[in-house]
């Protein structure tokens, strides 16, 4: 790391903490819906132009997805392996306009926007299809579409 490359020659520190909430409802042996709410909570720490360490923080809930599953083959009947997919919908419920404090070289607090990173199209409604492979335990993702709002 170069601390020196850093705002102001000092390093910024960041911690965030995140959980997932899911309820996961068996409609019948082959076929699940599945609800995800994800939560964070993070704080910023750094020197700002007014020379002083500050740290700032947000939390707040994420972008909410809700997802179908199906397993290709009965369960039951192959239990040796099973190839299943599901499609689902991600909302755009998470908060993309955050405004927060800004110390300037003057004193003075100011407010402005705060993004946060995502690798995802913020403010979105997006639809993926998921597939599990219960023979290796490997799951994949793919974006179908993202539909700006």
């Amino acid at each position: 790391m170069h601390e020196a490359a850093a705002p102001f020659g000092h390093p910024l520190f960041l911690n965030i903490d995140s959980l997932d909430a899911s309820v996961h409802y068996g409609i019948s042996d082959r076929v699940s819906l599945t609800l995800t709410m994800p939560f964070s909570r993070g704080t910023h720490s750094r020197f700002y132009a007014d020379g002083v360490r500050h740290t700032v923080q947000a939390s707040g809930l994420g972008e909410t997805s809700m997802q179908g599953n199906i397993w290709l083959r009965s369960p039951i009947e192959h239990p040796e392996g099973n190839f299943a997919v599901g499609f689902g919908l991600k909302t755009p419920s998470g908060n993309n306009d955050v405004v927060g404090d800004v110390f300037l070289a003057n004193g003075s607090i100011t407010k402005a926007l705060w993004t946060k990173p995502s690798n995802s199209a913020m403010g979105a409604w997006e639809s993926f299809c998921r597939h599990k492979d219960s023979t290796t335990s490997s799951t994949g993702e793919q974006l179908i579409s993202t539909v700006g709002i």
